[in-house]
């Protein structure tokens, strides 16, 4: 909030003083704020909703991946320790044995067929349902390269954040 030239902290007490890392809007208006070990669900007038920790199986790692799927589950990625998602009250990881090829996730998003991509520090991967499969493309840097970020566009296009530039796919063509 900014008041006399100065910006306030937010209004949710349980995120003063702990890095936030990754912020996301969901289409009902909540906030989800992931941290190290945490996922704070809050209205915009600092109500908190759901908190997520290392009870509900959230990992000791920093949260920096959010995404909200077509049927509203939560998935999320860390910086260390894969990722999951969370529906129904139910948290469940994912990882290596799933065939995540990194820990780190970086970016997850959706495109228009449901299949949900996950950006990681080895190449993108999209989601079967049960494990993880890599992009079937030419381009090494999408197959094994650092990923910095998936996003789907209001064309339908998928586009990939790499250290070598975007790249940009519409499986239409």
């Amino acid at each position: 909030v900014h008041e006399n030239g100065r910006l306030k902290p937010g209004p949710v007490d349980e995120l003063l003083h702990v890095p936030v890392i990754r912020l996301l809007r969901d289409q009902h208006g909540a906030i989800w704020c992931g941290s190290r070990g945490k996922i704070v669900k809050a209205t915009t007038e600092g109500r908190v909703l759901l908190t997520l920790g290392a009870n509900e199986g959230i990992p000791d790692a920093g949260v920096c991946a959010l995404f909200r799927d077509a049927d509203g589950t939560l998935w999320f990625g860390t910086d260390s320790r894969g990722g999951g998602f969370y529906r129904g009250g139910k948290m469940i990881l994912l990882g290596e044995r799933e065939g995540l090829p990194d820990p780190w996730v970086m970016s997850i998003s959706q495109d228009r067929h449901g299949t949900l991509w996950f950006a990681t520090q080895r190449g993108v991967v999209r989601w079967t349902g049960k494990r993880f499969v890599p992009m079937n493309t030419r381009e090494e840097e999408l197959r094994t390269g650092i990923i910095t970020f998936v996003v789907r566009d209001s064309l339908q296009n998928m586009w990939f954040g790499t250290q070598r530039g975007v790249y940009q796919w519409n499986d239409s063509v």
